[in-house]
């Protein structure tokens, strides 16, 4: 396990690897955060960057969500429902997966509360993360998250970050 604790970190910060640009996802997930879409000059003013440098980032990472009018409403973190409910400061979203609701938390410095339904037992399962202490409460005691590899020897997070099955809260 311990070298998949170094990898996943390394391979989530490489920008080539993920097609996701640190600089603006943190603004985006941040803006996101307030529960409603985001447009892509709102996007680019809290990111202090062009519109055009915001453009091509959000092309570099094709399965960011959009609504009806083209504004974003969801890259890891989103407005459209999963298994995932994560709320911060009184609003509701949604993750991709039980991963992101463990690192969000810390991204945002904002505090959250999770709740998922267990894939095997239907059960719901509800944590608290603060950003700084990290896990404050976990409901049922013995909720796990697992995370599944192609193959021991090989970590794909382009793979693990998009929406589905891989990972859980059990």
């Amino acid at each position: 396990m311990s070298e998949l604790t170094t990898q996943l970190p390394e391979r989530l910060n490489n920008t080539e690897e993920t097609g996701l640009d640190a600089v603006l996802s943190i603004p985006l997930l941040r803006l996101i955060v307030e529960g409603g879409p985001v447009t892509v000059e709102q996007f680019a003013a809290a990111a202090g960057r062009p519109v055009d440098d915001v453009r091509t980032g959000l092309a570099a990472v094709p399965d960011t969500e959009y609504d009806d009018q083209g504004r974003i409403i969801g890259q890891g973190l989103t407005l459209r429902p999963t298994p995932h409910r994560f709320t911060v400061a009184g609003e509701e979203l949604y993750t991709w997966c039980a991963l992101d609701t463990l690192i969000f938390p810390t991204l945002l410095e904002r505090a959250a509360s999770v709740e998922s339904v267990s894939p095997t037992s239907g059960e719901p399962i509800r944590v608290t993360i603060d950003p700084v202490a990290g896990v404050t409460s976990v409901e049922p005691a013995t909720a796990v998250v697992s995370l599944v590899t192609p193959r021991p020897d090989h970590l794909d997070p382009v793979l693990l970050l998009q929406p589905g099955p891989l990972l859980h809260l059990r």
